[in-house]
Formats: C-alpha cells, sequence, structure tokens
C-alpha cells in the first residue's frame, strides 16, 4: 500500500510512462592496437560498468568484463602498448529482442589498461595446470575459456592525465585562464559557466607546475572562480567548469534540465522504461529507495554561519589604531564578514556561529564552505537508464508530494553517477543484451522552489 499521488505528480509520471524510449543495448566491443594493426572483438561482453564522480574526478571510469581464451589473452598482452577500444550500444526492442536500426548507437573510444598481466587461467584452474611454464600445457587448456575485467579510460581524457602547465600572463580575467589553461591542454570543446569573479588581474600567475587535475582549484583558491564552489569534468570530448553548489537555472551546464520525479517504491514496478526526453529535458521516474542526508546542522555547527577575516591585500601598518582610551580599532574595509542565509534546512537558529578565518584576501574560499554546508545530499535510483545521459553538473528539478498529497518541488545539481550493467534474458546471435541501473547523487537546496 501506499498514499494517492497528486494530481500533478501523476500527471507527470503518465506522460514519462506515455513515450517509448530505448532502454536496452547490445553492447559490442573492438580492441585494436594502432601501432601494430591488431584487432579483436569477443564473443560477448558480460558487463559494462560507468563510473562519474564530478566532484572527485575529472574523468569517466570505465570497466569491462568479457570472456577470454588462453590464446587471445596472450595476444593481448603482446599489444597491450597503445591499446584502444571501441565499445558500441546498439538499441534493442526490450519486448521482442531484436536490434532497432532506427537509433543511433551509443559509441566510446577509449584506451585500455591491461591491470592484470599474471596468468588467471592458471590463477583460476591451479590444480589444471602446469604453473612451472609460461605456455598452456595442451590444446585444451589453450581454449580454456575465463573471464577478465578490463579498466578503460576516454580517448581524449586518457592524454590529459600527464599535460601540465605554468604561465605567467597580465590584463586578464579568471575566465580568460580558464579558457586558456582548456586551449593549452588541446580541448577544443569547452562549457563554462560564467566566473562570479570579474576583476581584471595585471598579474595572473600559474606556478610550476599543474596538472588537470589541480589547476582549476588552484586558480579557485588563489584568486576565485566562483562563489560556490567549483568542478571540472571532461567527458563526450568537452570540458564542463561550473560552480559545485549553486542551484540556479541559469548556471546550467546543459541545455535541458533534469526532472526527477519522485514516487513511492511500490508504484509504478515492473514497467520497461522510466525516463523519457521532452525537447532538451531529460525525466525520469524514481521509484527506488532514496537516501537524504542534511548538511546544515554540521555546517553550522562545525564551520560556522557567519565568516569573518582580515583582507590581506588591504592591510597598510596603519591598519589599526588606539585611541586615547585605550580602545582598539580598525577601519571597516580591513575586516571582511559574510552571513549565510537562513534556509530552511534540518536546523534554524536565531543566532549566529562566527568563525574567524584569520587573514585572508579570496572571499570565494569562505563563500565555497558556506555554500557546501547550505543544502542537503540525495541519492536516488534510476531503472533502465540511459549511459552517460546526464551531463556533468546538470541542474536538477526534484519534484515530489509533501505533507500527504501536496506537489512540491526542489532545484539541485549533479554530483556523481553510475550506470551498472544487467544481462537480460535473451540474446542478440548469442550476444548478450543489457539494461542498466543509474545511482544519482545530488546536491539539494533546501528551499522549496516557489517558481513551480
Amino acid at each position: 500500500m501506499y498514499h494517492k499521488l497528486s494530481e500533478r505528480l501523476t500527471k507527470q509520471a503518465n506522460t514519462v510512462f506515455a513515450l517509448n524510449p530505448v532502454c536496452a543495448f547490445l553492447p559490442k566491443i573492438i580492441l585494436h592496437n594502432p601501432e601494430t594493426g591488431y584487432k579483436f572483438s569477443p564473443l560477448w561482453v558480460s558487463s559494462l560498468d560507468i563510473h562519474q564522480d564530478f566532484l572527485a574526478s575529472y574523468m569517466d571510469a570505465i570497466q569491462i568484463t568479457f570472456p577470454l581464451k588462453y590464446t587471445d589473452y596472450e595476444a593481448l598482452l603482446m599489444n597491450m602498448q597503445d591499446l584502444e577500444c571501441t565499445i558500441t550500444l546498439y538499441s534493442v526492442d526490450n519486448e521482442k529482442g531484436k536490434e532497432l536500426y532506427n537509433f543511433p548507437p551509443i559509441i566510446i573510444k577509449a584506451k585500455a589498461i591491461m591491470d592484470e598481466q599474471t596468468d588467471p587461467v592458471k590463477m583460476q584452474n591451479a590444480n589444471l595446470f602446469n604453473t612451472n611454464l609460461d605456455k598452456p600445457d595442451s590444446p585444451s587448456q589453450a581454449l580454456q575459456m575465463f573471464s577478465y575485467k578490463m579498466h578503460l579510460i576516454e580517448a581524449d581524457a586518457f592524454d590529459l592525465r600527464h599535460k601540465q602547465i605554468n604561465c605567467m600572463t597580465t590584463g586578464v580575467t579568471v575566465e580568460d585562464m580558464l579558457r586558456f589553461v582548456c586551449y593549452q591542454f588541446d580541448i577544443e570543446k569547452v562549457k563554462i559557466i560564467p566566473p562570479d569573479n570579474p576583476q581584471t588581474y595585471a598579474n595572473f600567475v600559474i606556478p610550476p607546475v599543474k596538472g588537470m587535475s589541480d589547476v582549476f582549484s588552484y586558480i579557485q583558491n588563489r584568486y576565485g572562480v566562483y562563489s560556490s564552489g567549483i568542478s571540472w569534468y571532461f567527458t563526450q570530448e568537452t570540458m564542463y567548469i561550473y560552480p559545485t553548489y549553486n542551484t540556479d537555472l541559469e548556471k546550467n551546464t546543459a541545455d535541458g534540465i533534469l526532472r526527477i520525479i519522485n514516487v513511492p517504491k511500490e508504484a509504478y514496478s515492473g514497467i520497461d522504461h522510466y525516463h523519457c526526453f521532452i525537447d532538451d529535458d531529460l525525466w525520469i521516474v524514481s521509484n527506488s529507495n532514496k537516501d537524504m542526508k542534511s548538511l546544515n546542522t554540521v555546517g553550522e555547527e562545525n564551520n560556522g554561519s557567519c565568516r569573518m577575516s582580515l583582507n590581506s591585500d588591504n592591510m597598510t601598518d596603519g591598519f589599526s589604531s588606539m585611541g586615547t582610551d585605550g580602545t582598539v580599532s580598525m577601519s571597516s574595509d580591513q575586516v571582511t564578514v559574510i552571513q549565510m542565509a537562513n534556509k530552511k534546512g534540518s536546523m534554524n537558529s536565531k543566532s549566529q556561529n562566527v568563525k574567524f578565518d584569520g587573514t585572508r584576501s579570496n572571499i570565494y574560499v569562505s563563500t565555497t564552505e558556506m555554500a557546501m554546508y547550505n543544502g542537503s545530499v540525495m541519492n536516488v535510483g534510476w531503472v533502465n537508464s540511459i549511459p552517460r545521459a546526464i551531463l556533468p553538473g546538470q541542474i536538477v528539478k526534484y519534484c515530489y508530494d509533501d505533507n500527504g498529497d501536496i506537489f512540491s518541488s526542489k532545484k539541485g545539481r549533479v554530483l556523481k553517477t553510475s550506470y551498472s550493467s544487467h544481462e537480460l534474458e535473451f540474446r542478440i546471435d548469442g550476444q548478450a543484451c543489457f539494461n542498466f541501473f543509474s545511482e544519482i547523487d545530488l546536491f539539494m537546496d533546501p528551499e522549496k522552489d516557489l517558481e513551480e
């Protein structure tokens, strides 16, 4: 049993179910080495998992598992240097078990990383093999199949890992530098949300040597880019740079929003699809378990709701003075005070918890720390998902029923996604077909969206 949904929430859910999007795939992979001409296609794919952590990483983490013969494994080892992998996901009719040729496939080009360079056949079947030999003991052992897991890195992201930069420029803004860094890293497609910091710097220095993992955080911490944190992520040939904890629609990294329609776990079970695309928006009906953690209490108690610092850039020998009565005073422009708006989180206090940050010329560091705790983190599920359909930092509209059957909504931003494959009951030409389940981590504004 579950409570009756509001009319508006029911209408949104029915809008999703009225359409018929693709939600099943036939994966095929080709391993190839452009230097040696080597090419190999496994008989089928056993699993495919994609992890996108927009908060802690800057590129996709992909894992594939497939059956492999010993002789094929030996050939892979011989060609592991510069080994590439192309994954193609063909759309499949989930009911009829047939390939759909009128839908474009999803193509992922990646570099293959062979972490396991031992003899997995002999490790898994030690009693069948002469472990003193490096070659198969018999033709039958050479044809022995085993399951092999391979790690993949998107081809364009692979080269970014080792690129570095240091420079000194004049008369530039932080947005100029963000684009300059992307240019130096040979990134052609860039999506940058306009920075909050409009200042033009006479001298802008990036010291030796910064890479993709730390150059943008250095610019944020040294000069300030956004007042609510900075995230950067490279996927599908595009670099996304945006404010992590800003949930305003105009700060969206995508053309459309992600609309998540929350329904009870018991509702709408057993349906073959839970999403649809309407214009540029992705609509998802989520009836899986949800986990939510408010950060307000921890933030206000441990990190303060009011931050005070001395502006080191304005400090002079006379920044403070002592009066004839012994009182010490300082000019107001030497002190920066930032107060958090008291939103409707799990904790509302009429008093302010003041934290002194010492000397600090970059107020964006303080505002970021406050913005990070001025919200909640939520985890939701997406059944029969589409791999990499959600973009880094995409703005979320989360729709739900509050207090029984009162329609409500909140804004948020995507922090993390994962796509885990599940094999279907049918096969096409002996090859396994999959659908995917996704977990989505969101940063949510604690206040209800008044625009709905």
